[in-house]
């Protein structure tokens, strides 16, 4: 069972777990919200988080190279062994979305590797 969990979430993380759903779709991380990736995912350790990428990191206008950069380094130190997350842009790629940023984090996730072993 999936459900489309986009904007924030922070109240509602005590009841997902509840809620017998597999996925969190569409799952926006700060700081378009109040939660991190990190402490999304800690919240719902059985759930699969699909999205994590907030659309914002994606445009000049919002965020610099540097804060990318920087923004995407901590998001990746952080994945612990990649289980139970399909990593991707949260609902939308904006128009206006820099493609070199995309291309970033498709190494960084060729990078990562598949999910590490226990």
């Amino acid at each position: 069972m999936l459900t489309h969990c986009d904007g924030e979430n922070r109240d509602l993380l005590p009841q997902f777990p509840k809620c017998g759903f597999d996925v969190a779709e569409s799952v926006c991380p700060a700081p378009m919200t109040h939660c991190s990736l990190a402490q999304l995912r800690s919240a719902v350790p059985t759930i699969t988080i699909w999205g994590g990428i907030p659309s914002i990191s994606l445009l000049q206008s919002t965020m610099s190279d540097r804060e990318f950069e920087a923004y995407l380094g901590d998001l990746f130190d952080n994945l612990g062994r990649g289980d139970r997350l399909i990593l991707g842009v949260s609902d939308n790629v904006p128009p206006e979305a820099d493609l070199a940023r995309l291309d970033s984090i498709r190494q960084k996730i060729e990078d990562f590797g598949p999910v590490q072993p226990v």
